[in-house]
């Protein structure tokens, strides 16, 4: 995310950086490319003794009966403290991310076993060959496919990332927590206790040692935040017939009436504590300035990069423009054809310097943020940038408002990145 008005250098770094948008068929392929093998990296094992031996022998039965092939990679092993990335035999690969740990083992026949303690970690599994990640929350058993796996410790309040934690209620007790999000093919999700859960490509789902759901953290929260208020509602329904019934002196009820109160009481808490993290993470919404001319609003704002779009050599459209509060953000997306992505990106710059020539940058905040991706349809492959700009005058916001404000744009772009990731 960019603030302020956004130069070459910006828009170089955020293009260079962008993760492929959603699960598209060369996904692993982007992050493989975009790896930092780590100092230690090396080629696959070399061929061990047992196994040359092995392979003589079996050399020497083909000529009677049968013959066997090894693999002269075969077995396999490494392990990962950060950022790494191993090829694997037959096909299949690692990535990780910085704090991640783990270890994996390739056995004669092809079969990986990973035992990831924690953090981040992409897999590409070789078609035919068993593939399973063992984890503190429960295992993932896959077969030629491609997900990640991201373990988060929650005794430490280790959450995957700051816009999850405020489900950190729902799972507390909990030593560890999974979040498994499948690129291609399907993944099996098996806890320790409870049943297990199937996940195909495109779907996300959560593994904790209880039991496995479909879903991300955030959507646990949620459900237990609606669960909690059902719960409230209905004791304290049940609250005033007690003390309905006992001003009437019709039931001794004075104990179970406490009792009742402590519940609602601490249930009231979890909501109050709840809102607060929620308040903290997603901001508060700002009301439009009064006087604020139209060049900052919805349809203004549509013409404008309609018309810059066009004007860039651009295909696509303005999606949406948010104007439920203040600023408006402008949604839409830019492509071009072809699997380089340099003159999309030398496009998209030159909408963006169109666009900010309209405003002194003296006088307003400019705000950006892109996802990155590749839509393949009947006419090819087009490299496709997915964007959201919000122009305000710098005197629309109090200095002190400024962090608050930043806040919620960077909520309000990560909804609409959720939407769009899930489409």
């Amino acid at each position: 995310m960019i603030d302020e008005r956004p130069t070459d250098e910006h828009l170089d770094a955020v293009l260079e950086a962008l993760p492929t948008a959603g699960p598209q068929p060369d996904t692993f392929e982007a992050i493989w490319a975009r790896r930092d093998p780590a100092p230690e990296e090396a080629p696959p094992p070399s061929r061990p003794r047992w196994a040359q031996a092995w392979a003589a022998g079996c050399a020497l039965c083909a000529a009677a009966v049968v013959f066997l092939v090894v693999d002269p990679a075969l077995p396999a092993s490494g392990r990962a403290d950060g950022k790494g990335a191993w090829a694997l035999p037959g096909g299949g690969a690692i990535v990780t991310d910085e704090g991640a740990a783990l270890r994996f083992q390739t056995d004669w026949r092809g079969a990986t076993e990973v035992e990831q303690q924690r953090g981040r970690a992409f897999y590409r599994a070789p078609p035919g060959r068993d593939f399973s990640v063992h984890t503190p929350a429960g295992d993932v058993h896959s077969t030629g496919t491609s997900f990640a796996v991201e373990v988060a410790d929650m005794s430490s309040q280790g959450l995957l990332n700051k816009r999850d934690a405020v489900v950190g209620a729902v799972f507390a007790g909990l030593a560890a927590m999974a979040v498994v999000t499948v690129y291609e093919g399907g993944v099996r999700l098996v806890p320790e206790e409870g049943a297990a859960l199937e996940c195909s490509a495109g779907e996300t789902a959560t593994l904790a040692p209880t039991g496995a759901r479909a879903g991300t953290p955030k959507d646990a929260g949620d459900e237990q935040t609606r669960a909690l208020k059902k719960q409230v509602r209905t004791l304290e329904e049940q609250l005033k017939g007690f003390m309905l019934a006992e001003a009437n002196g019709t039931s001794p009820l004075v104990e179970q009436n406490q009792r009742l109160q402590q519940q609602v009481a601490e249930l009231s808490r979890q909501l109050e504590a709840e809102s607060e993290m929620r308040a903290g993470q997603e901001g508060h919404a700002f009301a439009f300035p009064e006087g604020l001319p139209d060049a900052y609003r919805g349809d203004a704002l549509r013409q404008l990069f309609t018309n810059k779009l066009q004007q860039s050599g651009l295909e696509g459209d303005i999606e949406a423009v948010d104007c439920s509060e203040f600023p408006c953000i402008v949604y839409g997306k830019a492509m071009m054809e072809g699997d380089d992505r340099s003159s999309l990106d030398k496009a998209f710059r030159e909408m963006n310097n169109l666009i900010a020539n309209e405003f002194d940058p003296e006088r307003h905040h400019y705000n950006t943020s892109v996802w990155g991706g590749i839509d393949e349809g009947p006419q090819g492959k087009k490299q496709k940038n997915i964007f959201g700009f919000a122009i305000y005058p710098k005197d629309s916001v109090a200095d002190g408002d400024m962090t608050a404000m930043k806040r919620r744009l960077r909520y309000r772009n990560t909804q609409y990145a959720d939407q769009f990731l899930q489409e």
